[in-house]
């Protein structure tokens, strides 16, 4: 899950990508060519290479061109934005690539194409870009057009409809809106579950989602159930790797803690490290924060041997890695957790930022 958010998104639009502007053959030299088309596959070729910032600039050679011979409107305008939008959100230039989206659906073309799933995909994923801005006034707008289009074509119970469902929840939690969230990723679970759609990562997602949102109202024994049976669905699918899971765990144990289950989160704090043990090479400091959270549980449960030991290798793990400082390390330690809001991991974020209070403090209990 390290990453996950970021990297879902973006294979995401990657997926789109090649959905809306398919696969490409032999073609000319796009750079040195005023043939729309060849400067349109151009940049879908580059795009499909990750080669994004050259997909960028053949995706605005090929809006110049599009207007220049087609007129402004025209589907080929709509197609070179979106093209030159997508390299943009790859790139994480969020405010271009927003752009490129509100100049695609602004053009009259789209509407009049009936093409709804370009549409629906355009909006999607500038509401994507405002939420990442932290526009979500704005995200909230373009993902409610989003979900009037997708209920339009493919019904109110669709699988198409829960992942829409989602990505409005979400802005609304983001936005701290979670009376207008909850109903939302609740009806989101009914829809996958009626559409049989339990066995998949939506499913467990869905749940995780939930989880966020009880955390973030307060009810940490309800969240530590959601990330638990998040974790457990997503352990049963074939392919996922016992770290991920683990990540989903953590945040179990973390809520129990907060709940004051002691011995609940230590039961799940114990499976998690002992999966982060199995890869440290991989994990690094990752393991800190498991380690550092099973050591609180440990404590309330009142294994003070244990705790003490699990914060000293916590402690040795982090002098390791930026110095004997705490003050440094309180510092490093606050980059991370930024990091970790970013990935929509808000309970690990909150966790370490508590954490690293200790060292900034000057206050670290060994």
């Amino acid at each position: 899950m390290y990453n996950r958010r970021v990297q879902l998104r973006r294979e995401f639009v990657l997926l789109i990508g090649m959905l809306l502007v398919g696969m490409v053959g032999c073609m000319g030299l796009p750079e040195a060519s005023s043939d729309w088309n060849t400067v349109y596959n151009g940049a879908r070729m580059r795009y499909q290479r990750q080669q994004f910032m050259q997909a960028k600039g053949l995706g605005q050679r090929a809006v110049d061109l599009a207007m220049e011979q087609y007129g402004a409107g025209d589907m080929k305008v709509v197609e070179s934005f979106i093209v030159m939008g997508m390299a943009s959100y790859a790139m994480e230039a969020w405010p271009e690539a927003a752009h490129a989206f509100e100049r695609a659906l602004a053009q009259r073309g789209i509407e009049a194409s009936g093409n709804e799933n370009i549409q629906i995909d355009a909006v999607n994923l500038l509401g994507l870009c405002y939420t990442e801005m932290g526009r979500y006034q704005d995200a909230i707008r373009a993902h409610k057009r989003q979900l009037a289009l997708v209920e339009r074509k493919y019904g109110a119970e669709s699988t198409e409809m829960a992942m829409s469902l989602n990505n409005l929840g979400f802005v609304y939690t983001q936005a701290g809106q979670l009376s207008h969230a909850e109903p939302l990723l609740v009806r989101q679970i009914e829809v996958l579950e009626v559409t049989g759609n339990k066995a998949g990562r939506d499913y467990s997602d869905a749940h995780y989602n939930m989880g966020l949102l009880r955390y973030k109202q307060g009810r940490f024994s309800d969240a530590a159930a959601k990330f638990k049976k998040s974790g457990d669905l997503l352990d049963r699918i074939h392919g996922v790797g016992e770290i991920e899971v683990a990540a989903y765990r953590l945040q179990a144990g973390m809520m129990w803690l907060k709940a004051g289950r002691g011995g609940d989160a230590k039961i799940q704090l114990e499976n998690v490290v002992r999966v982060y043990d199995r890869h440290v090479a991989k994990l690094g400091l990752q393991v800190a924060i498991g380690k550092a959270a099973l050591a609180a549980a440990c404590e309330k449960v009142g294994d003070v041997e244990r705790a003490k030991q699990l914060r000293g290798e916590v402690r040795g793990m982090y002098r390791s890695a930026f110095g004997a400082e705490d003050a440094v390390i309180a510092e490093m330690l606050g980059g991370r957790v930024k990091e970790l809001r970013s990935l929509n991991r808000w309970v690990e974020a909150d966790f370490l930022k508590a954490y690293s209070a200790r060292f900034k403090a000057g206050q670290w209990v060994q």
